[in-house]
């Protein structure tokens, strides 16, 4: 009984000396001069004004702590707001203030508002927030056990592509932040913006580790999700989990481990599903170097349908020459009653400085068929070669393929992805159409008979796809046979525009004349 009371004594004078001290901290220490200080700090150092709207109140419950009201940053020498707050509530730690020092323990934002801006020269307006100082603070110094923000804005606007970005309804919940700090974070925020137009809802998870002086940054069990519509996708529904990212921007070095993306969604008449999985990577500016990257994507419409699966293996180069030593591509789709099954290989080749991507030796093969074709299906073996310049939106290759009894030789050259602009060229040593069209009805002669048999009269031809086509080029026809009518050295030249497939001129040599 002795022994618990003269522990009750020191216990209670323990929590007498505390509320003691807390009272004088709250009689002498200005917080106000603090307050002009810190100000002061921020226009000498940083060449920001700092404004702080009212007094700055101290407090005591639920923590020691300075809560203050509306405060807004300046850019870079000027005057216009960089970001702001409606409220703020900071937490100190008890002993530095004895010492008349701020060291802050814990922060909670309420209504942070920040707008951040890539100019054209590739520098961002808070470049100057990430320099060291040469000196510590005397009055205020970092080092946070947890951060809360609540209903924060951020805006993002890029000067070179002209792209605009937003988050709104942010709140976000942190570990540890310092120089250098690990611990666990979630973030959830509403997306909008242009060039791609989006709106969507998201929410982030996982364990972050840093070194702002080493510059190394890393996540690890990441859990992203993603909902809305993003690029004229609708209804997406996009989620990635990440089991390590590393980051070392002074090294050039990126380490990645065991990366599964699943997104599905909506766009045009269909539907599709994207499964991609990557078991690891690493890139250096002179090494990269990965195990086999499989994604799987299925698209469902009301009158196409495919499921492609695209296998990546033996990643090597370095960070501006990747090298990709086999790229395999299944493909079974079903286009209308046609149906299209096969697959194509090749290396890759891609330089990531200039966006130049090379496939240097394609091949392969695919089954076409079709129910009203008189021998329902047919082997089109093919090889050739690709290239496409990311960055000027341009692409141009050759293949050569058999189709039955025919040899094709076909060359495109793409001056522009969207809306298409295409020159294609198209040799075929012999085509027999007559082989391919199912039998004529009773009565019925000539191509009109055989045109109507191949398609329902109710079925009118689709021409949909020459819509915001623009195409050039000309097919060329060793030897021609439809309806039993033979020719040969039959040319065709094509253009199209505005929805309009012109065929001039178009010539041939028919039983000795032409």
């Amino acid at each position: 009984m002795k022994a618990l009371k003269v522990l009750a004594f020191i216990l209670g004078g323990i929590a007498a000396i505390a509320l003691t001290a807390a009272a004088l901290i709250a009689l002498t220490f200005d917080v106000n001069r603090v307050k002009s200080e810190v100000i002061q700090i921020v226009k000498d150092k940083r060449q920001r004004t700092l404004k702080l709207e009212g007094d700055v109140a101290f407090s005591f419950w639920p923590d020691i702590g300075i809560k203050l009201e509306k405060a807004a940053l300046s850019e870079h020498n000027n005057d216009k707001e960089f970001a702001a707050l409606d409220s703020a509530h900071v937490s100190v730690a008890l002993l530095p203030l004895l010492q008349k020092q701020i060291v802050v323990d814990r922060v909670k934002l309420i209504g942070v508002k920040a707008a951040i801006v890539r100019y054209k020269d590739g520098t961002f307006n808070f470049d100057d927030l990430l320099t060291k100082d040469k000196e510590e603070s005397p009055v205020l110094r970092f080092d946070i056990t947890g951060a809360q923000l609540a209903g924060a804005k951020l805006s993002y606007h890029d000067e070179q592509s002209g792209q605009t970005v937003s988050l709104s309804n942010l709140d976000l919940n942190t570990g540890h932040l310092g120089k250098a700090a690990q611990g666990k974070f979630e973030l959830v925020t509403k997306l909008a913006g242009d060039k791609p137009e989006m709106a969507a809802e998201v929410k982030l998870s996982g364990q972050y580790r840093y070194d702002l002086e080493q510059k190394n940054f890393g996540l690890s069990n990441l859990d992203a999700k993603l909902n809305g519509a993003v690029a004229g996708t609708g209804d997406l529904d996009l989620a990635l989990a990440v089991a390590a990212l590393q980051l070392h921007p002074a090294t050039g070095t990126i380490e990645l481990e065991k990366l599964e993306l699943a997104a599905r969604g909506k766009t045009g008449e269909g539907g599709f599903d994207i499964k991609v999985s990557v078991p690891r990577l690493a890139a250096s500016a002179e090494k990269v170097s990965g195990e086999v990257l499989d994604a799987v994507i299925k698209y469902a419409g009301t009158r196409h349908n495919m499921t492609a699966r695209l296998n990546f293996s033996g990643v090597d180069g370095s960070a501006s020459q990747l090298k990709i030593a086999k790229l395999a591509l299944a493909v079974d789709a079903k286009l209308d009653e046609t149906t299209v099954k096969g697959t194509l290989d090749s290396s890759l080749v891609a330089n990531l400085k200039t966006q130049v991507m090379e496939l240097p030796k394609l091949s392969g093969e695919f089954d076409v068929a079709h129910p009203r074709m008189p021998m329902k299906s047919v082997k089109l073996p093919l090889n050739g070669n690709m290239r496409a310049d990311i960055d000027k939106k341009s692409a141009a290759g050759e293949v050569n393929a058999r189709f039955d009894e025919s040899k094709i030789h076909a060359k495109w050259n793409i001056t522009q992805f969207a809306p298409l602009a295409l020159n294609l060229n198209l040799d075929i040593d012999q085509l027999n159409v007559d082989k391919y069209l199912p039998p004529k009805s009773t009565g019925a002669t000539g191509t009109a008979a055989a045109t109507a048999a191949a398609r329902p009269a109710d079925q009118p031809l689709d021409f949909s796809i020459l819509k915001g086509l623009s195409l050039s080029g000309a097919v060329k026809i060793g030897t021609f046979q439809v309806s039993n009518i033979k020719a040969s050295n039959v040319r065709l030249d094509l253009k199209a525009a505005n929805g309009q497939l012109d065929i001039s001129p178009l010539s041939a040599n028919l039983y000795q004349g032409s």
